[in-house]
């Protein structure tokens, strides 16, 4: 998939996407450093508006890597003790 294969982007969104892959979460991790991000984006934004919040997590970090324009940075608080909020439509 890393050399631009697209039979290979295939078989990591089927992995991703099956609930009783055991390569689920390395897909979906996988799908999120890919350099095809047309085809990866829109699984990931799918599995972002899932049940599960493990393979939600995953979703959202995967989608930080491949669709960072769509990540909304706010800062809440003030100095010293201030923290960055990370929001993502789903």
């Amino acid at each position: 998939m890393r050399l631009g294969d697209s039979a290979a982007i295939d078989v990591m969104i089927r992995h991703a996407k099956d609930p009783r892959s055991p390569l689920r979460f390395q897909a979906i991790r996988e799908l999120g450093e890919s350099n095809m991000p047309a085809r990866a984006t829109p699984v990931l934004y799918e599995l972002l508006d899932g049940d599960d919040a493990e393979i939600r997590i995953l979703a959202y970090e995967a989608i930080r890597l491949v669709d960072r324009d769509h990540v909304v940075q706010i800062v809440v608080g003030e100095r010293p003790e201030n923290f960055l909020l990370e929001v993502l439509p789903s």
